[in-house]
């Protein structure tokens, strides 16, 4: 049996079993007295809430499919006390209703849920323009969004979701914007490879292999144009013979170098000061060619593989690339074994050098799965996410905020469905209005205190602190905005493979280094005192044009126009036309309309995307034009 009764000396069987495995049991009062309810399975993907009468069990409302109901209770929702039930589930009696369910007039119906996500969770998210705007792309174990039917990719636009097809049959494990030729287009992986979006729906690209599965995708140039980089377990893709590695090319694949050894997690593509290099993370070491083998992390520099020596997080799960006022760095997070357990941790490789941020985040036995570098008030913040709560006073965890010397959780943070298997598994920054949202997708059941199934967006209203110098000397302006679009191989090709330096744009016959635009200043509509600055401008008196624009050309990938790449979208406006002085020029200048005012921004802020053109006088180093970029520049406007 699985409910026995105990009589106040013995305990008896008989009649109370209603199914093979109970979750919770309890009386309650619907009006007609006492009645005993079970919330009970008999598989894993079937289970029901009972009611017994003294002589039989009635179900109610009909089954629950997915992972079972497990538990339930009575509340008054405005319209008098309903039984309410939540668990894992993702229907309730034929009904689309993910995780929770209140039971009226007999029938099963769905309880709040908003924009939630039902499915085992969200893995990755990926920002892609389609042709009618940017969007946010979210893949992963799901089967509906947003109330609306999906089948492990759906896509946000900022207020509700839509299905991407129906015909991914694997939960999708990452996303990704690539060319071939033909244009732009979102990649997906899963178990069984890669597939390509063709707008109504996904093509393989590996065959139909089986168990290949493909963790993490990348774009990245060895020196042959730009290619699809997939990294995972297999031993093949395509056909193709390729140990955990390969690049795509638009027509066939290749293994890079001669592959890795060990399960492959994530890859980025950064600039430490010698150029763009592909990294890769995942278990352990990779390289046994070496000794001793780099443990944690490797990289690719389009001829070869080589190691960073012993990477602080020994098991990584997730890259980005911040800048804290320092410079660009590529931060790691995971976690790695300090005895007498694992512990989830974060490092970053700046210089040359690994450096541990922050110690251990959280509790052992966690880790840190996703990470996010965007801008909030005070410049680029980086942002952790995972299954790690900070210790047992804390009963959300997931989320953490860096404050320059450690981690501070997000509080009130997720709360997860079952604490050891739920996590923030995917971080993204995407517009919600006017202001720019931290989107967290994982597996959990609330959100800061909110139901948030799954998806939840997070506005980080910190008050702006002003810039304090690192070093003792005159007061510096305070940088602000965050570059994107750079002719430095970590966005789009430029035309001519002319790559610039770091955060660059593409490189002038002139100047190697490409163009540099940069901004500092206060982005407030009613405190504007931004100012934007650019550098590495091929001669003095040349034709300058800073340009605004709505939104980021081709997801902020650029395309190649003229001898560089153009970053901007949506509606584009001429802010002024200069000549530059000494190989550089800005706005505003004496007499200039401040920025945010020239840019014909409403009160209530908003983003918006810059970007300098300017003439080359080496007509002819790249393509017949003389005009060329500079990077693109986003600024988060505040009232």
């Amino acid at each position: 049996w699985t409910i026995v009764r105990w009589n106040g000396a013995t305990w008896t069987g008989g009649p109370f079993s209603p199914l093979s495995q109970v979750y919770d049991l309890r009386a309650l009062d619907q009006g007609g007295g006492p009645r005993l309810f079970a919330a009970s399975a008999y598989s894993n993907d079937r289970s029901r809430l009972e009611r017994f009468d003294g002589g039989a069990w009635t179900m109610l409302g009909g089954e629950f499919a997915g992972p079972p109901a497990t538990t339930f209770a009575q509340a008054s929702l405005g319209a008098g006390r309903r039984l309410v039930v939540g668990g894992a589930f993702t229907s309730a009696g034929g009904v689309h209703a993910p995780r929770v369910a209140v039971l009226e007039n007999g029938a099963w119906r769905a309880l709040g849920g908003g924009n939630g996500v039902s499915g085992e969770g969200l893995e990755c998210f990926h920002v892609f323009d389609d042709g009618s705007g940017p969007a946010l792309y979210a893949g992963g174990s799901i089967h509906g969004a947003g109330g609306v039917a999906a089948n492990n990719v759906a896509r946000w636009n900022g207020t509700s979701w839509t299905s991407v097809g129906a015909d991914f049959v694997w939960p999708v494990h990452a996303l990704a914007t690539f060319d071939d030729g033909t244009g732009p287009a979102l990649y997906a992986s899963s178990e069984d490879g890669v597939a390509r979006w063709n707008g109504t729906s996904w093509v393989s690209i590996t065959g139909a292999l089986a168990w290949e599965r493909v963790l993490a995708l990348a774009v990245f140039d060895s020196g042959q144009g730009p290619e699809l980089i997939a990294s995972g377990h297999f031993m093949s893709i395509g056909s193709v013979s390729a140990r955990r590695i390969a690049a795509w090319n638009g027509s066939s694949w290749r293994q890079l170098g001669s592959g890795l050894d060990g399960s492959i997690y994530a890859l980025a593509v950064h600039d430490d000061g010698s150029g763009p290099k592909l990294y890769a993370g995942g278990n352990n070491d990779f390289l046994h060619t070496t000794n001793p083998p780099p443990i944690g992390v490797v990289r690719w520099d389009g001829n070869q593989w080589s190691g960073l020596g012993v990477c602080p997080v020994t098991r990584v799960r997730s890259f980005t690339v911040h800048d804290d006022g320092n410079g660009p760095a590529l931060v790691v997070g995971g976690l790695a074994y300090a005895s007498p357990s694992y512990v989830p941790r974060v490092a970053r490789w700046w210089h040359g050098q690994w450096a541990m941020m922050g110690g251990v985040l959280g509790d052992p036995g966690r880790e840190v799965r996703a990470l996010a570098s965007i801008p909030d008030a005070n410049g680029p913040a980086l942002y952790a996410g995972g299954n790690f709560v900070f210790d047992s006073a804390h009963v959300t965890g997931g989320l953490a905020k860096w404050k320059a010397t450690h981690w501070d959780p997000i509080e009130p943070g997720l709360a997860f469905v079952t604490p050891w298997y739920g996590a923030a598994n995917a971080l993204a920054a995407f517009p919600q209005g006017a202001e720019l949202a931290l989107c967290v997708g994982g597996d959990f059941a609330s959100a800061g205190g909110r139901i948030a199934h799954d998806f939840a967006t997070l506005i980080d209203r910190t008050p702006f602190v002003p810039h304090v110098p690192r070093e003792a000397g005159p007061a510096e302006p305070a940088p602000t905005g965050v570059p994107f679009c750079t002719g430095d191989g970590g966005a789009g090709a430029c035309p001519c493979a002319n790559f610039g330096t770091s955060g660059h744009g593409c490189r002038s016959g002139s100047i190697p280094q490409g163009a540099l635009l940069e901004a500092t200043g206060a982005e407030s509509v009613t405190g504007d005192t931004v100012r934007l600055g650019v550098g590495g401008l091929p001669f003095s008196s040349s034709l300058v044009n800073f340009l605004q624009g709505t939104q980021p050309l081709n997801g902020g990938l650029g395309a190649p126009v003229f001898d560089g790449l153009a970053c901007l979208d949506g509606t584009v406006l001429r802010i002024a036309t200069k000549f530059s002085a000494a190989n550089s020029a800005s706005y505003p200048e004496f007499f200039d309309l401040p920025l945010s005012v020239a840019g014909e921004l409403s009160p209530a802020g908003g983003m918006r995307h810059y970007q300098v053109q300017y003439r080359d006088p080496s007509v002819g180093y790249c393509t017949p034009s003389a005009v060329n970029w500079t990077n693109g520049l986003t600024l988060v406007w505040r009232p």
